[in-house]
């Protein structure tokens, strides 16, 4: 999992975690390419970001399915329509 800070916004090319801040409410800015076949998923920062991919990254957070699945499908239209 690859995961920085770009220009104070924090990114990261695993899509699940991308998935999982937009169900939990985290503003997704870009989805980036940079001439690679990964796509990086830049996001605003904010107050409970840190916290949340720290939870995401223990395995602790806890959201509901539907909305995972809902916030999933909506990432890869976005990353699928830029291209």
């Amino acid at each position: 999992m690859n995961n920085q800070t770009i220009q104070n916004n924090f990114s990261t090319s695993d899509a699940w975690l991308a998935s999982t801040l937009m169900a939990l409410g985290e503003k997704l800015v870009d989805v980036a390419r940079n001439n690679s076949p990964r796509a990086l998923f830049v996001f605003e920062p904010s107050v409970t970001l840190p916290e949340r991919v720290e939870s995401y990254k223990r395995g602790v957070l806890r959201l509901e399915p539907q909305q995972l699945f809902v916030q999933n499908k909506l990432l890869k239209n976005r990353l699928y329509s830029c291209g």
